[in-house]
């Protein structure tokens, strides 16, 4: 098949597609090279190691069972099974504590 051949209408349309795609493909490498370049930073407030456990799940939970048990008048009991890894553990520990009503604040912020 020869150009001379094609319609020049055709031969618009056929322009009009290539140039989408071209402008498609050229848009994916931007989208693609930013992604592969990762999130970008947080320039806000550090988040300090001790906030970090303050507002974790083990921490909470560990929270909420201390005072839960507390409200109750059940013994203190500590149940941390469920956390696999020692600093969820620690965490949760803390957390009860505190709950609980054994340990004071400013402890379990520097652990």
């Amino acid at each position: 098949m020869n150009f001379q051949d094609i319609e020049p209408e055709r031969i618009a349309n056929m322009r009009i597609l290539l140039h989408w795609f071209g402008g498609a493909a050229v848009t994916a490498l931007i989208i693609g090279g930013f992604s592969a370049m990762g999130p970008a930073t947080h320039t806000g407030t550090p988040v300090h190691q001790a906030d970090a456990i303050l507002t974790g799940a083990p921490y909470r939970d560990g929270l909420f069972i201390g005072q839960l048990q507390r409200r109750q008048g059940a013994k203190q009991h500590i149940t941390w099974g469920r956390w696999s890894t020692q600093a969820d553990r620690q965490a949760f520990i803390a957390g009860y504590q505190q709950g609980y009503g054994s340990a004071p604040a400013e402890s379990v912020a520097q652990q």
